[in-house]
């Protein structure tokens, strides 16, 4: 990988030591431009499980050119209908830390599954 390339990119880190690289950009959509100058190499995400952490970097993927996702589209239906798809502990791990992200749309959808008990895997 050229050095440019590995500069457009950083590498977050699990309470439970799993390390993803993922884009800057999409990095920055839920860590903050304050947070993500271009010499920060590595973010540790000290109090979060790998697939929570996973979880937000999908969302934030899906969601990367998206100033507010949109509930209008079948398909992104489906999409979020997969995506919360997630015991009780995880929806309520991801609402807590998108709270303290201020990513608002994903907390308050993650929220409301866990008030609808709608979760499949609620057991």
């Amino acid at each position: 990988m050229t050095e440019k390339r590995l500069k457009e990119r950083i590498q977050m880190m699990s309470s439970e030591g799993e390390r993803i690289i993922v884009d800057r950009k999409v990095a920055k959509r839920f860590v903050g431009e304050s947070r993500m100058g271009n010499e920060i190499e590595h973010l540790y995400f000290e109090n979060v499980r790998s697939i929570v952490l996973r979880k937000l970097i999908l969302w934030s993927y899906y969601h990367r050119d998206d100033p507010q996702p949109e509930l209008s589209d079948t398909q992104v239906k489906q999409w979020y209908t997969q995506f919360f798809d997630e015991d009780q502990e995880t929806l309520f791990e991801l609402a807590e830390i998108a709270d303290t992200l201020e990513i608002k749309v994903l907390s308050h959808i993650a929220r409301q599954r866990l008030l609808d008990g709608t979760t499949p895997k609620n057991n």
